[in-house]
């Protein structure tokens, strides 16, 4: 049982999952996840791949239409670029 969890939404429970969690999407922020295909959003409930569309930069793809570029410098993000339907954002280390 303690390799299975179980997701909710407005208190009603989702399927169990047997797939180990090992990289989320807020890691994004701290690592780069280089040889990393795949990541948890605990926004969607699932996995979402990870693309690597240059060198120390990834695009993550969501199921709405969103996606987000991720930038890395030494193997910590310095730079995200989020598009969605609504708005954009570019987040940026302070010193960048």
């Amino acid at each position: 049982m303690g390799d299975v969890y179980q997701t909710s939404t407005d208190g009603k429970a989702g399927k169990p999952h047997n797939t180990s969690i090992v990289y989320n999407l807020n890691m994004l922020y701290y690592h780069e996840p280089v040889k990393i295909r795949k990541v948890y959003s605990g926004n969607f409930q699932q996995f979402v791949e990870v693309n690597a569309v240059a060198e120390h930069k990834y695009k993550i793809a969501f199921p709405d239409g969103s996606y987000n570029y991720y930038f890395y410098k030494n193997g910590i993000c310095h730079k995200v670029e989020l598009y969605t339907s609504r708005f954009d954002v570019l987040m940026k280390l302070r010193n960048e």
